[in-house]
């Protein structure tokens, strides 16, 4: 059975005020193996901000195509990377994204919980500790997470300072 799964963690300054854990078993998603969570991870992580009322955010991640394929970057040649460059564009008018690339397993805390929500939302636990070497993808689950970081406080700090941005963080 393939399973992937997305862990996302909002933070107002070092306070979580909200986890989204979700998994997903989409074949054709499947099939991208790690790349379905990290999709699944920032579109979870944008809905939240629309439906929470937010305009304007700064979105970290660790995979570099969750800003290429948003903003044309790298061309979206599966079905699920159409669809989420598709959701980007339905959204960029209503959600202002500035993308922030972060490394992955680099011990960042609130990293390290979106990678166990994730590991939850795929395996019904945490996921095995990760590094920055290539996965066993060969496992009879296709082991897939992304992890996402909304941070308030940055939002709120920076509005303080630069009343044209808003900033927020995933990773």
């Amino acid at each position: 059975k393939n399973v992937y799964g997305a862990g996302v963690v909002i933070i107002d300054g070092d306070k979580v005020i909200h986890e989204i854990s979700k998994s997903g078993t989409d074949k054709e998603l499947a099939s991208m193996r790690n790349v379905a969570g990290e999709l699944l991870g920032a579109q979870l992580a944008m809905q939240w901000l629309l439906e929470n009322n937010h305009s304007e955010a700064k979105l970290h991640f660790d995979y570099k195509g969750i800003e290429e394929w948003a903003l044309g970057g790298w061309k979206a040649n599966k079905i699920g990377t159409q669809n989420y460059k598709a959701f980007y564009q339905s959204i960029s008018n209503k959600l202002a994204i500035e993308f922030v690339k972060v490394k992955a397993h680099s011990g960042n805390k609130y990293n390290d919980i979106a990678d166990e929500l994730a590991g939850r939302a795929a395996f019904g636990k945490p996921a095995p500790k990760a590094t920055n070497k290539a996965l066993d993808l060969d496992e009879p689950k296709t082991r897939t997470e992304n992890t996402t970081l909304v941070s308030l406080k940055e939002l709120i700090d920076f509005l303080t300072t630069s009343p044209s941005t808003i900033d927020k963080g995933i990773t």
